[in-house]
């Protein structure tokens, strides 16, 4: 399975994290300190789950992340962060960020995810594409 969209984050700035993850509320069975179900690998409202951050950007920055419900640090990919940052850096800010010469964030790009699966139908990992 496979998604594209397109994305307008020249106005995000340094401080700004425009989201787009999934979570499958289905996997959280108790009621959370919000008052609802929602779950999230950060334990946000007192309930930790699995969850996939397809996109945690701003013009400066861009990560994607895979997280199992007790891995709240997960395995990612990306690059930017600012100084003391100890994440990934899998690319430079000539290939990134405004007027970058691969993806120039003053302009719309697109990202496509995709989720491939194994032999058993399991997903294996995550391929992301700006």
């Amino acid at each position: 399975k496979k998604m594209t969209f397109t994305v307008d984050i020249s106005a995000a700035d340094c401080g700004c994290n425009a989201a787009f993850y999934l979570t499958s509320m289905h996997q959280n069975t108790r009621e959370s300190e919000c008052f609802d179900y929602y779950c999230d690998a950060n334990n946000v409202c007192g309930e930790s789950c699995a969850e996939i951050d397809i996109m945690e950007a701003n013009k400066y920055a861009f990560h994607s992340t895979l997280h199992t419900k007790f891995d709240h640090g997960g395995k990612g990919c990306g690059y930017g962060g600012g100084e003391g940052w100890n994440g990934p850096r899998d690319f430079v800010g000539s290939q990134y960020g405004p007027g970058a010469g691969c993806v120039d964030t003053n302009l719309p790009f697109e990202v496509e995810v995709a989720f491939p699966v194994n032999d058993q139908g399991y997903m294996k990992g995550m391929f992301l594409t700006l």
